[in-house]
């Protein structure tokens, strides 16, 4: 493909106290097989060497453009990049992870190649050293899957999908996506406020077998060192996207959302006796006034009605399932 024949693709970049990691996240957005980049930079406020470092890629590489401004957390930075962006498609890279050489180049191929709005690739988790963990090897497709924007909610919405929904570093969106979608600013868990409504507006999204990021699980990270706010916040973004979902009026996934939600209480000890009831009220209400919108099988359609009924003892159904089947 000849470079005049590319799509110019813009790849934000937040930045914050990451010295110790960030070059090797530049590095490997700098040496993409796909040329035709604008690599935006965003220096969140860093105290440390980031703001110099990036300065200097910034005199070496004309792709790269970067933003100093004070710290305001995440989403500000990703947002503040979003609204100076050019490029026809967006990806969105954290600076402490990197990515292989391909990472733009077989993402955009799939997203224009199926006209799609969103394409997704696989990744790994590797340690600080970049050495592979163990612990997402089995959450792999093998295969490329084109799926509608419904289905990648549905998917989001199911506490057993094999696919990773809720994170925005493995995939390439088309730049209208984010027309009137920005990241909550002062929210943890920012992405899985984002997704859903990034998915309502797709028509198609595919996913593709590559594995082409690399999550780097290092020491002192917000997942490792609050897991449980992590938890909280977590669960507060699944309840913000309970009025979407109404608005959606679609039976399988108000249900299955709601079903989530009520599993996510149980296990984080949660589930006290108005959310029980609300939620109980919500899936009777959705049972009577809202209309399935995909094919839901039989056999799916009696476990919603069994959720009606008494959601306590599908959700124990659910877990002697899960259970035997890792067995």
């Amino acid at each position: 493909m000849e470079n005049c024949e590319k799509d110019l693709v813009s790849i934000i970049v937040p930045v914050y106290q990451v010295e110790k990691y960030i070059e090797r996240c530049i590095e490997s957005l700098r040496m993409q097989s796909y040329d035709n980049l604008e690599i935006i930079v965003v220096d969140d406020g860093s105290k440390d060497a980031c703001p110099q470092m990036c300065d200097r890629w910034a005199m070496e590489d004309s792709r790269i453009k970067v933003i100093h401004q004070e710290n305001q957390g995440i989403s500000a930075a990703r947002n503040k990049g979003l609204s100076i962006c050019s490029g026809s498609y967006v990806m969105l890279v954290d600076s402490d992870d990197f990515v292989e050489r391909e990472y733009v180049e077989l993402l955009y191929k799939a997203i224009t190649s199926q006209s799609a709005d969103m394409s997704v690739g696989a990744l790994r988790y590797v340690n600080e050293s970049g050495q592979e963990s163990e612990k997402m090897k089995a959450y792999r497709m093998t295969q490329t899957i084109c799926m509608s924007g419904l289905d990648a909610m549905l998917g989001l919405e199911n506490q057993h999908s094999k696919l990773l929904y809720e994170i925005v570093w493995n995939k390439m969106f088309r730049r209208e996506l984010f027309c009137e979608v920005a990241f909550p600013v002062g929210k943890i868990s920012e992405d899985v406020y984002v997704l859903p409504k990034l998915y309502a507006k797709c028509e198609k999204i595919v996913y593709i077998p590559d594995i082409l990021y690399n999550y780097v699980m290092r020491e002192g990270s917000i997942t490792n060192s609050k897991r449980e706010f992590l938890i909280r916040c977590q669960i507060e973004c699944m309840e913000a996207r309970e009025e979407m979902y109404k608005q959606i009026a679609c039976k399988e996934l108000f249900l299955m959302q709601q079903i989530h939600l009520y599993e996510m209480y149980r296990e984080n000890g949660m589930l006290d006796k108005h959310r029980k009831e609300r939620i109980r009220c919500n899936i009777k209400k959705a049972y009577r006034e809202f209309q399935y919108q995909t094919q839901v099988s039989v056999i799916r359609k009696a476990k919603f009605f069994l959720a009606r009924v008494n959601l306590d003892l599908y959700c124990f159904l659910v877990r002697l399932v899960v259970s035997a089947g890792k067995k």
